[in-house]
C-alpha cells in the first residue's frame, strides 16, 4: 500500500479497499463452506460455518493486535483493582471476549463430534 497521513483521502481509499477484499473474501468463504458434499465441499449447515467463522476472525483479530503490538501501546481510561491485581479497565472487554469465543468454541466441537459420529455410523451401515 502506499504511504497516506492520517484523516487524508488517501487513507479512506485504503480502507475502502480493504474493506471490499474482505467483503469479497468471506462471500467466497461462506459459498465454499456451504457447499454441498458431493460437490466436494465441506457441507457445513448455517450455524456451524458461523460458529467457525466466530473463532476464526476472533483468533485473525486478537493474532493482528498481539502480532502488531497493540496492546503495549494501550492508553487506558483507568485502572481497575480485582483484587492484589490492577489491570487496564479495558482487558475487561477482552476477558468477556474471550469467554464468549471459549463458549463458542465448546459449541462448535459438541457439533463438530455428533457430526463425526454420524459419519461413523453411516460408514458401518454400508
Amino acid at each position: 500500500m502506499w504511504k497516506t497521513t492520517e484523516g487524508s483521502t488517501g487513507r479512506l481509499l485504503q480502507l475502502c479497499g480493504a474493506y471490499f477484499l474482505s467483503y469479497v473474501a468471506t462471500g467466497m468463504l461462506v459459498k465454499y463452506f456451504l457447499g454441498k458434499p458431493e460437490h466436494g465441499f465441506p457441507g457445513f449447515n448455517g450455524i456451524e460455518f458461523t460458529t467457525w467463522n466466530t473463532i476464526g476472525g476472533s483468533i485473525l483479530v486478537l493474532g493482528t493486535i498481539m502480532a502488531i503490538g497493540w496492546h503495549k501501546r494501550l492508553q487506558s481510561a483507568g485502572p481497575v483493582h480485582i483484587g492484589p491485581v490492577t489491570m487496564p479497565m479495558e482487558l475487561l472487554y477482552a476477558a468477556s471476549a474471550l469467554g464468549g469465543l471459549l463458549g463458542t468454541f465448546a459449541y462448535a466441537s459438541t457439533r463438530w463430534q455428533r457430526r463425526c459420529r454420524r459419519g461413523l455410523r453411516r460408514t458401518r451401515q454400508r
